[in-house]
């Protein structure tokens, strides 16, 4: 097995499996698993405080990119923002979250 074969195989078998490295996640309609993390911008849009997620997933579970997909990663919902990176098999995409008071 060449080198390319055997990162591929660990991009299904370890980097990606929600049992190993990757937090199972949906990504509009479909439950994939996806490399998170987080982050916050206070500074963006003015005043307005702003959770941030960066997700890398796997192109074949991600054909395109398309902005304000809905993406829930356990109860907390999620739009997409832009895509930071592309390569050969993977995404990596930026999501917000508006964390603004809400009047209930």
């Amino acid at each position: 097995m060449t080198l390319k074969a055997d990162i591929l195989t660990d991009l299904d078998d370890v980097f990606f499996d929600t049992d190993e490295l990757a937090d199972a996640i949906t990504y509009g309609t479909a439950s994939i698993g996806a490399i998170v993390s987080y982050g916050v911008n206070l500074n963006q849009g003015g005043a307005m405080a702003q959770s941030e997620c960066t997700i890398k997933v796997k192109k074949s579970d991600v054909a395109t990119f398309a902005a304000r997909t809905a993406v829930t990663i356990g109860t907390d919902a999620w739009k997409t923002l832009r895509e930071v990176r592309s390569d050969a098999y993977t995404r990596t995409i930026e999501l917000e979250k508006d964390m603004r008071p809400r009047l209930t």
